[in-house]
């Protein structure tokens, strides 16, 4: 069966809409700074860094999120995180209705 750009866009969307709240949250940090650690994600959304490891292997499972590169933070080696290429462009396509642009 052969699908249009505008079924499989269609299909991206209605995945991003039955994400949760949080994971949108974390995807909307990620796309505004770039790559982060789970720890800065948690300082930037002001919550407890265990709300955010979750929320990122969740993602990660999704093919929305993927490692960009490790580091040393804070004394621990820590994965920063980078919104996947792919899953990018999808999201940038429904940006003004995920996310304020203002």
């Amino acid at each position: 069966m052969k699908t249009s750009v505008q079924d499989t866009s269609l299909e991206a969307f209605a995945r991003i809409r039955h994400m949760g709240r949080n994971e949108l949250a974390v995807l909307g940090v990620l796309l505004k700074r770039g790559p982060a650690c789970n720890q800065e994600i948690a300082d930037t959304l002001q919550w407890p860094v265990n709300c955010i490891t979750g929320r990122t292997m969740e993602l990660r499972e999704k093919g929305l999120v993927e490692e960009a590169y490790r580091e040393v933070y804070k004394s621990r080696r820590v994965i920063h995180w980078q919104v996947a290429p792919k899953a990018k462009i999808r999201l940038e396509q429904f940006r003004g209705q995920l996310w304020p642009t203002s």
